[in-house]
């Protein structure tokens, strides 16, 4: 695995940052040093590596030098990511070794890699090929096919294998998920266009097309958006009226009248003040569940609707929002039925960013989209360098060697050979021939940065400065975008040859070029770059003092209309990144995360958060309040970013953020600040099961907020204290604290606190014996939760009321809840909602004897432990999946968990009902006592802890064992005392019947 270490004093923010964008995590701080591990092959590891080395150490801040390096590391997956473990990273400082360069350091190891030598880590500058006019090549050039319409190399088994899956689904009606991963150029976006015609072109089908845009040039919520008018048959500038009739006519009533108001809001047709969408936006999280489960339905149900098998296919998911995700999944679950089939394309971060993807799904599956073979290659770069018939075989080498099988780089070198003149017309003669150009040679990481230089020395002056302003006005241009930025750069005297250049006239010669295409000639003409690693390679070839001036002018043209602001914000954080102007980048940054918060867009915002931290980092101390008149500080970014850390499950990362923001609070003396940290971070370890954690932070918070007397925040302590009494079990307590709290955060408007106080409130009840006072909170909230749409909250109420179908005995009742709870978690794609209920409703399938179904809820659940939650391991999950192989007679299988718990879990301290279970797994795995002893021993230990339902277990395998062995009166004296115990009976009636019937008919 590629390691970077980074020496100086440059913030973490900072270095984490950078590194993140790069796919790195911060592996360990040690001796002043920070260590960043790169997961994945090595090879494309090792140069996001020097990728980030070459960012550190050009950044403003302290960083003074880096080194890049390769070793072996273990790593585990957690509930906040990824850890690391090796020896390379226990001395990080002899990455540096003896002579070392200055300021990127390459040890061989990664040089092996990299295939770079390990002095200085510079990019090679290579000579350009002089400057010509426009059109300089020998003869014209013939018109260049369309990629459309070139043959598909090298993909002909995949697309097969594709196009026979979707049908299947279709003929089945049994939903698809199908997902191809493949990195950046690898051809993602061509054969999703050739999938889609060969599907288009099935009887009666429909295909849908949508693709995900970068942050920077997408809409808030855009892909979210883009399903629900795709499935709700909706065009755009819907009115309201139009949006509510099509989600009753496509949804139902029931759920289109209750997704409406969220659907119109997306859509602009609503306003945030509007009570029923003010609603869905009080309750953290049911915007978002909403959004995604309304055009999820939408998508099945319009198979039905319309009469004929549907096909989404998505490019670039990678990009997609939270909601649009959530609804590609939504639409595919487990359990529908529709001839529905999504195709999802995108970067291999989906699947550190969604680990769970695809997994709910009917049918799933996942490809790799590999580099082509060589063959494939060589058969795709002749078809672009066509008229060419005879292309010289070093020339051929050379040119593959560069590409290394990406189709991106085989289309650009074959552009860029074009570009450059080296295709030319036999002098006197029809044929065509490619002239030899050391130039196209280099490894493939160098190529685009190759191209940028080659298309620039190409140009004419004013067609090469117009190129590099493109690049840093953004991905996508409008024509009068441009001008006003050429206008402004002109006065300002930062560019020269393109000043008097026509914007159109410019723009239409770069598409002739090929470094742009159009993408909206029927519109205000807006065009955009062949791929955005070109912009980013051009933008990275002007000079730096050009590109500080570019930027800052364009960031005071945004700012100079305030009325756009918030259309432009992200465009004018990245112009004032790369300005300097970093308090302004932060500001910016801050309002896009607030807003994405406020939208319960979580992942978005900790993006925005995280990159406003990065900005204050790199401003100076002493910087002034941003110009805008926002001041943004760090600690209101960072108790940001931790409040929506923990709603998308990064638990310790949202307790370390908060923890941060609590220590600036404390120095500067803002109290109310502290007291609404403290209990943020009590929230966050309740989460993580640290109760004793969670109630001192409550403890420290308590006399603050009583000190303070703000309502809100008195509510909010008042449930807080609660939920640790109910976490210590002094119910009365509990109980008389959760009551007043529930009421009173519900009068003040705080959902989420009515709904925690209710959810503990509830249980508590029940426990006290209180039964129909619990069944009238348990219905208040489940009501109050489907209202709103706050579905990760109703899970969580399913679950817990579990408690009141096992105090009244009523199997049928616990196992709906429990059946809905494990539906609810995989809609929503929550591992900690989707692991308790499932294991609890297989605990009850295994107690009346349905083993078949119990064994893959139950194993499901282990596997949800044993992947997110395994910084905590837990004995349970692996002990039931355990006792249901022991019931099976499958005792290898039973002593495999058996020794997982015993090998990972801490069973020092284990509670009776633990210790029981343990002895019970470990006898069934290695035969019980001849004469019945151990049984004995075993029944006697539940007997004295009173554990009524473990004890029928007990029994029930004790009786079993007694009939193995031919003791019929043994088994029965067995059952006969699980017949007398007074709970359990209703749960256990299915397994016990069959245990009896199996003793009648045994021989005397």
């Amino acid at each position: 695995m590629a390691l970077l270490a980074v020496r100086g004093g440059a913030p973490v923010d900072q270095v984490a940052g950078i590194a993140a964008s790069l796919g790195g995590w911060l592996a360990r701080v040690q001796d002043g040093l920070y260590v960043i591990a790169f997961p994945g092959a090595s090879r494309q590891g090792a140069r996001a590596a020097l990728q980030a080395a070459r960012r550190l150490v050009r950044a403003p801040g302290h960083a003074t030098s880096a080194a890049v390096h390769v070793a072996e590391l273990q790593v585990r997956e957690g509930a906040a990511g990824m850890a690391f473990a090796g020896p390379a990273l226990a001395q990080p400082a002899s990455f540096w070794r003896p002579g070392a360069p200055e300021p990127v350091a390459i040890t061989p190891e990664a040089a092996a890699f990299l295939e770079e030598p390990t002095g200085p880590a510079a990019l090679i500058e290579e000579p350009s090929g002089p400057a010509g006019d426009d059109g300089a090549s020998a003869g014209a050039a013939p018109a260049a096919t369309p990629s459309s319409e070139l043959p598909l190399r090298g993909r002909d088994e995949l697309l097969g294998e594709i196009v026979a899956q979707v049908r299947a689904a279709w003929r089945d009606s049994t939903p698809l998920l199908l997902t191809l991963l493949g990195e950046v150029g690898y051809g993602k976006t061509r054969l999703w266009e050739a999938v889609a015609a060969a599907l288009s072109a099935e009887p009666g089908a429909r295909v849908i097309a949508l693709a995900a845009r970068p942050p920077d040039v997408a809409e808030p919520a855009g892909l979210v958006r883009a399903l629900l008018r795709a499935a709700l048959a909706l065009g755009d500038g819907a009115r309201a009226d139009a949006i509510r009739a099509a989600c009753v006519a496509r949804l139902g009533p029931e759920l289109g009248l209750a997704s409406w108001p969220a659907v119109a809001f997306a859509l602009d047709a609503l306003p945030e003040t509007e009570p029923a969408v003010a609603a869905v936006l009080a309750a953290p999280g049911a915007l978002r569940q909403t959004l995604a489960r309304a055009a999820g339905e939408a998508l099945r149900r319009a198979c039905a609707l319309e009469g004929r098998p549907l096909a989404l296919v998505v490019d670039d998911a990678q990009w997609g929002d939270q909601a649009g995700l959530d609804a590609i999944e939504s639409a595919t679950l487990s359990g529908a039925r529709a001839p529905l089939a999504i195709l999802v394309a995108a970067h291999p971060t989906l699947a550190a960013v969604r680990p769970l993807h695809g997994e709910r799904a009917a049918r799933s599956a996942q490809r790799a989209l590999p580099p082509l073979d060589p063959g494939a290659a060589r058969a795709a770069l002749l078809d672009r360098l066509r008229p060419v018939e005879f292309v010289p075989e070093p020339v051929v080498a050379g040119l593959l060697e560069a590409a290394q099988g990406v189709p991106l780089f085989l289309v650009e070198l074959a552009a860029a050979l074009w570009q450059a003149g080296a295709i030319r017309k036999v002098r006197g003669g029809p044929g065509w021939y490619l002239a030899a150009d050391e130039s196209a040679r280099g490894e493939a990481a160098q190529v685009m940065d190759r191209l940028a230089r080659r298309a620039l020395a190409g140009l004419p002056p004013p067609l090469a400065e117009l190129a590099q302003v493109c690049a840093v006005a953004g991905d996508e241009l409008a024509i009068d975008d441009l001008g006003s930025l050429l206008d402004e750069a002109a006065r300002a005297q930062a560019v020269s040859a393109c000043r008097d250049l026509d914007p159109g006239v410019g723009l239409s010669r770069l598409v002739r070029r090929g470094l742009l295409r159009v993408v909206d000639a029927a519109g205000a003409g807006r065009v955009a770059f062949a791929h955005p690693l070109l912009r980013a390679a051009i933008e990275a070839e002007a000079p730096p003092a050009l590109l500080r001036r570019l930027h800052g002018i364009e960031l005071r043209r945004l700012l100079a209309a305030p009325a756009e602001r918030g259309a432009h914000l992200g465009r004018i954080a990245r112009h004032a990144a790369a300005a300097g102007a970093h308090a302004e980048a932060a500001a910016a940054c801050f309002e896009l995360a607030e807003e994405a918060r406020r939208r319960h867009l979580y992942v978005d915002a900790e993006r925005h958060y995280s990159a406003a931290l990065e900005a204050l980092a790199a401003a100076a101390p002493a910087a002034a309040a941003p110009a805008t008149g926002i001041a943004v500080s760090r600690r209101a970014v960072l108790a940001g970013r931790g409040k929506v850390r923990y709603r998308i499950q990064r638990f310790d990362d949202a307790a370390a953020d908060l923890r941060a923001a609590r220590a600036i609070a404390e120095a500067e003396g803002d109290l109310p600040a502290v007291a609404d940290l403290l209990l943020e971070e009590a929230t966050v370890l309740d989460w993580c099961d640290d109760y004793a954690g969670s109630q001192a932070l409550v403890d420290r918070a308590a006399p603050l907020v009583e000190r303070l007397g703000d309502a809100a925040q008195r509510a909010r302590c008042e449930v807080a204290v609660g939920r640790a009494h109910f976490r210590c079990q002094r119910l009365e307590d509990a109980i008389a604290r959760l009551g007043p709290a529930a009421r009173d955060a519900g009068a003040l408007g705080d959902h989420e606190g009515h709904v925690i106080a209710l959810l503990l409130l509830a249980p508590a009840l029940v426990y006290a014996g209180r039964l129909d006072e619990a069944e009238a909170r348990f219905h208040e909230v489940v009501s109050r939760c489907e209202r709103v749409g706050d579905r990760l909250h109703l899970g969580i109420a399913l679950m817990n009321r579990v408690t009141l179908g096992l105090a009244r005995e009523d199997p049928e009742g616990a196992q709906s809840d429990l059946r809905t709870a494990v539906a609810l978690a995989r809609e929503v794609g929550n591992a900690y909602l989707e692991r308790g209920p499932a294991h609890n409703l297989a605990e009850m399938l295994y107690w009346s004897g349905e083993l078949s179904e119990a064994l893959p809820l139950a194993v499901r659940a282990f596997e949800l432990q044993r992947r997110f939650f395994q910084a905590t391991p837990v004995s349970d999950y692996a002990l039931l999946v355990a006792r249901i192989h022991a019931a099976r007679g499958e005792l290898a299988e039973a002593a495999r968990h058996l020794g997982w718990a015993r090998a990972q879990c801490d069973l020092g301290a284990a509670p009776p009902v633990t210790r029981v279970l343990l002895r019970l797994c470990a006898q069934l795995t290695q035969g019980g006592g001849a004469e019945g002893e151990a049984w004995e021993a075993l029944v006697a230990e539940a007997r004295s802890a009173a554990l009524n339902s473990e004890l029928i277990e007990i029994l029930c395998f004790a009786a079993a064992d007694a009939l193995q062995r031919g003791r019929r009166e043994e088994a029965r004296r067995w059952l006969a005392e699980a017949a007398q115990i007074p709970w359990g009976k209703r749960f256990w009636k299915g397994r016990l019947a069959h245990l009896s019937a199996q003793v009648d008919a045994a021989p005397p």
